[in-house]
């Protein structure tokens, strides 16, 4: 089982306690999940729903979007039990927040930083093909990718 930070972190939706139960249990041991660290950035404030560390395999940001998530071209949108829809910028969150941790620590320590992403829709079955060219499928883990999420 992988180190949370917090230990019992508190959850802004049920999508995020559901990625968090299955990175917690499919992570090994010395890996470090990260919920909710928060960045200043130009001017404004960016979240990691997840920032996961796994010594020699690399670091990870994650962005848990819930809902019913469909893609309309190239916009994503996510819609609520109550039929809210909404439209989200996942991929687009994932990498800021990265671009933003890397930029602080390439600055404090003088060392680079390689980083991936990752968006994480547990709610969601997505049909064959759903990607863009800003976040290909391989970036991309939906309901049926979400026992799998170490791989």
């Amino acid at each position: 089982m992988a180190i949370s930070i917090p230990e019992y972190p508190s959850f802004e939706s049920p999508a995020e306690r559901k990625v968090w139960k299955v990175l917690t249990k499919e992570l090994p041991l010395q890996s470090t999940i990260i919920h909710g660290a928060k960045i200043e950035y130009r001017g404004s404030t960016l979240e990691a729903d997840f920032i996961v560390v796994w010594p020699g395999k690399g670091i990870v940001f994650i962005e848990v979007k819930g809902g019913r998530i469909r893609l309309h071209g190239s916009a994503w949108s996510t819609t609520n039990g109550a039929g809210v829809r909404k439209t989200v910028k996942p991929d687009e969150q994932a990498r800021n927040v990265g671009h933003a941790f890397q930029e602080h620590y390439v600055t404090a320590t003088n060392r680079s930083l390689h980083f991936g992403w990752l968006v994480v829709f547990p709610d969601s079955d997505l049909p064959v093909g759903t990607e863009t060219n800003a976040c290909p499928r391989k970036r991309i883990v939906d309901e049926s990718d979400l026992g799998g999420i170490k791989e």
